[in-house]
């Protein structure tokens, strides 16, 4: 097992090299340039994002941005945090900012060409209907899709329910395999029930804990506000290097900040993954710019906002980024034994709504190769078996099948994305954002 790892670890860290680290963010920075930006009116965009909308239209707007946010809004937001502060420093808690807020870009170029691709081909559904379009387009949706389900296993489903199982296995002193099971048996009643449960679900359980989230994260920070003006010292000066005296030190802990910031940022919201893609396609928005405006939105939430609350509270506390109960720890450190409460059910909530979320993904991906029901049925029975390993397997390897799997779709999405965001926008006004 070992060996695999460092295989795959290996493999990664060529993948996700200076070349593809920089390729990323110039095609996010192009994406928001031929947005108009779309990150410079984040009022406007919240207010049509969440303002009312018209009956039934406004449910499903409000579904499907609760189901792709379940899906983004997992152990990436808790966990992933403070790993990346942990592998990258605090550093990599800016690169996480600047690569949400340039992926704000893609999430609205993706999203756009998924609701426009939507209505011109009805038989498949983007972003595998829009990668058709590209040169040798058929064998690359057929790649992104088979990623797509993997990661659905992977990153959505397994790696959701080690934290689960582990928050579970602690904060109620229960064996990790009897954690395992009864989360096995909970998840697969919702899975059972295909992607309209899960819907539902996600539609109930994602606002409340994110509002939930927010509100005590900024209370811990308040708690702790002396030392804010510190935290935000030692995040510019890890981002920028300007802890090492020497030059070729300062240019690995960059490097170091900047890949890990990357990736975590990338893993938490998905932006120009093409994943959210999936389900907004569903939702049956007309208006590609409004598609592209509510995806860019939930990357805002997602990373932004949350994200930075969860560094913030780890740095201001003075945890221990490398525990596997850092984020745990420092808000027990705050509140005491109700702060550990918290984050414990702040944990199983948003793990098992992305799981949920992936596993709605990885359904509408295996569409792409076939709508037989025994398949879908086994898809979904799979899930709750993996559910149980996942619980007790070690996280390591997970989390860099997880990077794996993101750097397949993500490199074939943001190919397609830029490929044809470029042909609409010669003529494409209606592709610019404009604040109201």
């Amino acid at each position: 097992m070992e060996r695999i790892y460092t295989f795959i670890s290996d493999f990664n860290g060529v993948l996700w090299g200076d070349f593809f680290i920089a390729a990323i963010f110039a095609a996010c920075i192009y994406l928001s340039v031929k947005s108009g930006f779309v990150q410079l009116h984040i009022g406007a965009l919240f207010r049509e994002t969440f303002g009312s909308g018209s009956g039934g239209e406004g449910k499903k707007r409000f579904r499907a941005i609760s189901t792709a946010l379940a899906a983004s809004m997992g152990t990436g937001n808790i966990i992933g945090t403070a790993a990346a502060l942990a592998v990258g420093g605090e550093g990599a808690v800016l690169w996480m900012i600047i690569t949400a807020l340039f992926g704000m870009g893609a999430a609205y170029g993706e999203n756009y060409l998924g609701a426009e691709y939507r209505r011109k081909d009805k038989c498949c559904v983007p972003p595998m209907a829009y990668i058709k379009d590209i040169p040798f387009g058929r064998a690359a949706s057929g790649i992104y899709a088979a990623a797509c389900i993997a990661a659905a296993y992977f990153m959505g489903n397994m790696i959701q329910g080690n934290a689960v199982c582990k928050a579970a296995s602690s904060a109620f002193s229960i064996d990790i395999h009897i954690a395992a099971a009864v989360f096995a048996v909970i998840g697969g009643a919702v899975i059972l029930g295909g992607t309209e449960r899960i819907a539902s679900a996600a539609e109930k359980l994602i606002p409340f804990a994110s509002i939930a989230y927010i509100l005590f994260s900024l209370a811990a920070i308040a708690v702790n506000a002396d030392k804010l003006g510190e935290a935000a010292q030692s995040i510019i000066r890890g981002a920028f290097g300007l802890k090492a005296a020497a030059g070729g030190a300062a240019g690995y802990i960059i490097r170091t900040a900047v890949s890990t910031g990357l990736r975590r940022g990338i893993f938490s919201n998905e932006a120009g993954m093409g994943s959210s893609v999936l389900v907004h396609a569903q939702c049956g928005c007309r208006e590609p710019d409004s598609a592209g405006k509510w995806s860019a939105c939930e990357v805002f939430i997602d990373t932004v906002i949350c994200c930075t609350l969860t560094a913030l509270v780890l740095i201001t506390s003075g945890a221990d980024y490398f525990s596997e109960t850092a984020v745990s720890d420092a808000f027990s450190s705050i509140f005491g034994s109700v702060g550990q409460l918290f984050i414990t059910f702040s944990v199983i909530i948003f793990a098992a709504a992305s799981m949920l979320g992936w596993c709605c993904y990885g359904e509408i991906a295996l569409k792409r190769f076939t709508d037989n029901d025994r398949m879908i049925y086994a898809y979904r029975l799979l899930h709750i078996v993996l559910l149980y390993v996942g619980g007790v397997s070690q996280m390591k390897l997970l989390w860099q099948t997880a990077d794996l799997c993101d750097w397949i779709m993500i490199t074939i999405n943001m190919t397609a994305v830029l490929i044809l965001f470029q042909k609409k926008s010669h003529g494409g006004k209606q592709m610019i954002v404009k604040s109201k």
